[in-house]
């Protein structure tokens, strides 16, 4: 019987060559876009699930609060002190470790005795039991069977990730060997580990022992007092870390005093990726509502392909009715025929889902390069295999409730045709076959008026984001690395000096300043312990803190709203001086910008500083992120970076000669640089990705959705040909036509418009709440999605009106 059946069904699909073909095509775009969609959310969700003791980890977050209760920021970063006291009192925690990233210069000597040095942005200063927490393999050891935590655990100790050991000592054995940090500290080389997976939280190139870092950073960095460490705890397998999170207050108030307005929690280290959006994140993390949108777009394009399938199925009705009746007629039961259809279903949807792993795993490499998804080097066809990333699980499982449930209904609707009635002639779709169509219809067009809108809804936030006036001018600015290695006090000042008047002597370049931050960067430091000189009680808010120099307001063409620049002519600027921005002078109380200036505030509670000038906010940051309050102190020794303002049109000469500068008067550090407008522009990649990732399946949705419809379309006519040439004899024109034949698919875009709107309003407004500085939402976020859908819909079945209208009505009626 079911070769008999696979013999039909085959036959059938023959017979049907633009029904399989449009089936067949449509359900396949759709499985194949939804299937590279379960793949980016499957790594998505894999990211730090490699680790074996993975679900007992648990990053401490620390929360800050005001002395009047209200919540002042939220960190990723917290005390030192916290998870060695943690296991130290509390049962629970089996396990502790702390992780410090930092940059440095790493040297080492060639072979000829010459120093080579590299500017590491990805060092790691942790905890011996680092590697006994996390599951990151070291795969050579300098002594003795693998133990990772021996490793590093004795001071200027390093174990290299295999890419760094492979860049200092190319297929040498790094072990045994040394390098030299800070330009001074040696390091052993006692390991090289496997590179970090890209689904990790934390990267790092190396591993450096704790107890390396300087003794003055590490005594701050082992207290309750400096809050810039990573630190993580492995609890028991038994422990509840609700109950963990309640012993955290004593604890804060036995080492931190009852006047503190920290609260820590305990964050999962699975949850870290998607559903951590604190200050001072050790990498940039994904939006798990971004996730989740495209969770939802995907399975919208597998519904809108089955439903395709089933309005197709269900429109056919009459072609299939007199083979149902015959069948019916010469012994076929009702369950003989239904197993045919659901057969026949079937096999359509196997064939799609065979051409969608093609389709998905031959475009996903250009999907990936339109997109710049960065997903890992694995094929499609490996990961639906793997455990590791669950693919296949959500996939299957789509796949055969979508096959059973789009093949039950057409089959249930063919098996019940009447053969009397058949034979007879006086068949005819039931009101309820078209209703549901319909009713099919009007979702697929209301997912596709709710898809443009949120296109529309993205471009238009993006714009405004890259459009907006930042309040400073990034343009033409080189930004280079200040050296690391140099000398110390009068002697540095002197090389920087010398430096600063050999670049500014190059008529290309009209601009230098030193500074610890740049636009672009998030200001790596705060302060606490901020108020007005005449003012009550410290208020627990925190105030980002930048050192500049007196020519880093004027490069940036940054304005001031009262008071002045620091200044050489005034010696107290470099000790007293103190600069705010608007929001940090409106939330330490004053007036406004004039009266602030003069005043004196306290900083870490006892730095008294005397305001000499207020400058208007600009966007540090990108404007995703709301303004902070921020204090300019003047920059009295090496910082972070120098700017260079660049007035030529030769840039790469310009950049060669400044190298040559940096080389020959900083001769131990590398030279590293980049554009500070293309720099601030990578902070909007992921709104760039999700852009061109959210418009390419939405067009690719509305495609699968024409597609249907054009089928639809052409059905629909077949079975009008009649209606069409009498009206033609009766004397209606090619445009009555056209217009009698398109209104019924009209009045289904408007009702899908209005059952659209208000979730359109909903999902905008949700979205648009994630940015502090985002557009409003218009008129036309609700009209032009349900006009341009009207266009498509009418441009899709226009070819069959227009056909059918200008069919000569004699054919038409001979045809019936």
């Amino acid at each position: 019987m079911l070769h008999n059946y696979l013999i039909i069904a085959y036959r059938n699909l023959l017979r049907h060559k633009s029904f399989s073909a449009i089936n067949i095509i449509g359900l396949a775009i759709g499985m194949a876009a939804c299937l590279v969609i379960l793949h980016y959310i499957s790594f998505e969700l894999s990211y730090d699930r490699f680790h074996e003791k993975g679900e007992r980890i648990y990053r401490i977050r620390n929360d800050h609060y005001d002395n009047k209760g209200d919540f002042s920021h939220k960190r990723a970063i917290t005390y030192g002190a916290v998870s060695v006291t943690m296991k130290k009192e509390f049962p629970e925690v089996v396990e502790q470790a702390r992780f410090f990233p930092a940059q440095a210069i790493i040297s080492y000597k060639t072979k000829g005795g010459k120093s080579v040095s590299f500017r590491e942005k990805k060092v790691a200063f942790v905890d011996a039991s680092f590697l006994t927490i996390f599951s990151f393999p070291v795969i050579r050891a300098i002594t003795g069977p693998l133990s990772p935590e021996k490793l590093i655990e004795n001071t200027n100790t390093i174990i290299l990730t295999e890419s760094m050991a492979h860049r200092y000592f190319g297929w040498e054995n790094p072990l045994g060997k040394t390098l030299t940090i800070f330009g001074e500290e040696q390091l052993l080389v006692t390991g090289v580990m496997q590179d970090v997976p890209v689904n990790s939280h934390i990267y790092f190139d190396c591993l450096v022992s704790y107890s390396t870092l300087l003794p003055e950073a590490a005594e701050s960095l082992d207290s309750w007092n400096g809050d810039n460490i990573y630190a993580y705890v492995q609890l028991a397998k038994q422990a509840d870390p609700k109950k963990v999170e309640e012993k955290l207050p004593a604890m804060l108030e036995k080492y931190r005093g009852k006047a503190h307005l920290d609260k820590l929690t305990l964050q999962p280290l699975s949850n870290i990726h998607l559903y951590s959006d604190l200050d001072y994140e050790a990498e940039i993390n994904e939006n798990g509502t971004t996730v989740k949108i495209l969770a939802v777009v995907a399975l919208l394009l597998a519904l809108i392909a089955w439903i395709n399938f089933i309005n197709l199925s269900t429109a056919r009705a009459m072609v299939r009715a007199k083979e149902v009746g015959i069948r019916k007629v010469i012994g076929s039961g009702r369950t003989e025929l239904i197993k045919q259809f659901i057969l026949e279903a079937l096999l359509l949807n196997c064939i799609s889902a065979i051409f969608a792993i093609t389709i998905a795993q031959l475009s996903l490499p250009l999907i990936q390069d339109f997109t710049g998804w960065e997903l890992p080097k694995v094929s499609l066809i490996v990961m639906l295999r793997s455990p590791v990333y669950g693919i296949q699980y959500p996939f299957v499982l789509l796949f055969i409730l979508g096959s059973f449930l789009s093949a039950l209904y057409p089959a249930f609707v063919l098996s019940a045709y009447s053969p009397m009635q058949v034979l007879k002639g006086q068949f005819k779709n039931s009101v309820q076959g078209i209703l549901l169509r319909k009713s099919l219809v009007v979702f697929q067009f209301a997912a596709s008026v709710l898809l443009i809108a949120a296109t529309m809804a993205v471009y238009q936030q993006l714009s405004y984001m890259l459009n907006e006036n930042l309040g400073v001018n990034i343009e033409k600015t080189l930004v280079i690395d200040a050296p690391s290695i140099h000398e110390e006090g009068d002697r540095y000042a002197e090389q920087l000096q010398i430096f600063r008047n050999e670049l500014l002597q190059n008529p290309s370049i009209t601009g230098f300043s030193v500074s610890s931050d740049v636009p672009g960067k998030p200001i790596g430091s705060s302060r606490g312990g901020v108020k007005r000189a005449n003012a009550g009680e410290f208020v627990g808010n925190r105030y980002n803190i930048a050192w500049v120099d007196e020519f880093y307001f004027p490069q940036y063409e940054i304005t001031f709203l009262a008071g002045r620049n620091f200044s050489q002519n005034f010696s107290t600027d470099k000790s007293e001086g103190i600069i705010l921005n608007e929001t940090a002078c409106r939330q330490l109380g004053f007036a406004n910008p004039q009266a602030a200036v003069g005043e004196y505030i306290f900083v870490n509670w006892q730095d008294k500083k005397q305001v000499i000038g207020v400058i208007k906010d600009y966007h540090q940051h990108f404007l995703k992120e709301a303004l902070d309050p921020v204090l300019y102190e003047y920059a009295k020794r090496s910082r972070n970076y120098f700017s260079i303002k660049i007035n030529a049109s030769n840039f790469s000469e310009t950049i060669g000669q400044v190298q040559q500068k940096y080389t020959s008067t900083f001769a131990e550090n590398p030279f590293n640089y980049f554009f500070l407008d293309a720099f601030y522009d990578t902070q909007y990649k992921s709104d760039r990705q999700f852009l061109k990732i959210f418009g390419l399946f939405a067009s690719l949705a509305i495609a699968v959705a024409c597609l249907g419809l054009f089928g639809l379309a052409s059905f629909t006519m077949a079975q009008r040909t009649k209606e069409v040439g009498v009206r033609k004899v009766l004397g209606a024109s090619v445009n009555d036509i056209v217009l009698l034949l398109s209104k019924d698919f009209i009045r289904l875009v408007l009702v899908a418009s209005f059952i659209a709107w208000p979730l359109v309003y909903w999902g905008i407004h949700s979205w648009l709440n994630n940015y502090a500085f985002r557009i409003g939402i218009s008129a036309w976020f609700l009209i032009l999605p349900a006009i341009l859908l009207l266009l498509i819909a009418l441009t899709t079945i226009s070819l069959q009106t227009l056909q059918a209208a200008r069919a000569n009505p004699v054919k038409s009626l001979r045809y019936e």
